[in-house]
């Protein structure tokens, strides 16, 4: 895999079966080599709601122009870093997209139609987490735990078939997600630097709670790492993109693996390395605050946990003993809450 002027870091996300969901026929029969839809799919699909505000007159900082499509919309303009792809891999290319409504969306292309079952693989897969996203939401909604899981997935705003006979997917986002400005691979946003953990807590939260959503599927994510992370900064989005290697036949091994990998990058992403610890910041939380942070990612990394949702609960605790929550300026919100979790600007060291 080819990541353009991205220094990549391994994220590894998490899946087991909570049984939260009654049992779910998808729409699709699938495999990575065929896909089409069952007989009592009809072709009626929900129109895609986008954000209309123009967000492609101030492009992220590298961005230049590649090329131009005219989509079913209206013209679709592709835009990459000095020339080349946002994301290169085996199977396809990742492009910025300047969408007809103004919205700056995202392109996947095929590198070669060969690999144009994995696209579709990858479009069937959006589909499908996005029905069970709006179910869940339902479902597990409480007055402390708000899901919001559509803020996880892109739309499919249009499938493409180019002159050469590759697949191309134009994305968008939810319209849960309309207030991300800019969403960059969490290597990009951190370079040769690192964030403090007080910034490494809503990363990690949303890693875990992301995960506890792939749980109720029974479906693992698969390839999830740097390249596929997507943060938005300024309004703590976590955005995740490739679905092609997400497999529905998974071990409880395999999810501890992969929530002690969640935990893994969160160390690395606060400066921790395979023989230090993630430095102590004073201006945000107390030596003996810092040792119990610390502390409990070693013991997520050694993959002593029981499941996402037990330990996004635990993060979650943790980091209200540490940062208290504040008093709702003009008394109770919507829900009945009093208090709020602190806002803390992402911040790079």
């Amino acid at each position: 895999m080819r990541v353009n002027q991205l220094a990549l870091a391994q994220i590894i996300l998490v899946v087991v079966n909570y049984g939260v969901l009654t049992p779910y026929t998808p729409h699709f029969e699938i495999s990575k080599n065929k896909i089409h839809r069952r007989s009592h799919m009809t072709d009626d699909t929900t129109p895609v709601v986008l954000p209309t505000e123009d967000r492609v007159s101030s492009l992220p900082e590298g961005l230049t122009e590649m090329g131009r499509h005219e989509g079913k919309d209206g013209p679709i303009t592709l835009y990459g870093l000095a020339g080349e792809p946002l994301v290169t891999t085996e199977t396809w290319k990742l492009f910025a997209a300047g969408l007809p409504n103004g919205q700056l969306g995202l392109m996947m292309i095929a590198t070669s139609a060969d690999q144009n079952p994995y696209l579709d693989w990858a479009e069937y897969m959006i589909a499908t987490m996005q029905e069970l996203a709006a179910r869940l939401n339902t479902e597990s909604a409480t007055a402390e735990f708000a899901p919001n899981y559509d803020a996880f997935f892109p739309r499919v705003i249009e499938h493409i078939d180019t002159d050469d006979g590759r697949v191309a997917l134009v994305l968008g986002y939810h319209p849960v997600v309309s207030t991300y400005k800019e969403l960059r691979p969490l290597s990009a946003v951190l370079g040769d630097h690192r964030t403090d953990l007080k910034s490494v807590m809503w990363m990690l939260g949303k890693s875990l709670k992301l995960a506890d959503f792939f749980h109720s599927t029974g479906c693992t994510i698969g390839n999830i790492s740097a390249d596929n992370l997507f943060v938005c900064t300024e309004t703590h989005g976590v955005f995740y993109l490739d679905m092609i290697d997400a497999n529905e036949d998974m071990s409880a091994a395999e999810c501890r693996e992969e929530i002690s990998q969640i935990a893994r990058v969160a160390w690395m992403a606060a400066g921790g390395t395979d023989t230090t610890e993630p430095p102590y910041d004073s201006d945000i939380m107390t030596a003996d605050q810092h040792r119990a942070f610390v502390d409990n990612l070693k013991r997520m990394m050694d993959g002593k946990v029981e499941s996402a949702r037990t330990e996004f609960d635990r993060l979650y605790a943790l980091n209200d003993e540490i940062w208290p929550k504040v008093l709702i300026e003009g008394g109770a919100n919507s829900r009945g809450q009093t208090h709020k979790r602190q806002w803390h600007p992402f911040r790079l060291l």
